[in-house]
């Protein structure tokens, strides 16, 4: 095994604050949820809102956007 698959491994294996391996789709999901919560107008506390949630949130809005162009 490569170092960097083993260490892909190790970090999946590691929970954050929430209880949630960090990038695993459950991960995404409980940070999307208070995004859209906090955007509702909810008082949803976002301390540590992680930016990779943001990167996947543009992503998905670009690749909507390129299957509506075509």
């Amino acid at each position: 095994m490569n170092l960097v698959s083993r260490l892909k491994k190790l970090e999946s294996r590691r929970f954050d604050a929430a209880g949630l391996v960090p990038h695993s789709d459950a991960w995404f999901a409980f940070w999307e949820d208070k995004l859209d919560r906090s955007i509702a107008g909810e008082d949803v506390e976002c301390a540590g809102f992680p930016l990779e949630v943001i990167d996947r949130i543009v992503e998905a809005a670009d690749q909507e956007v390129r299957l509506l162009a075509q």
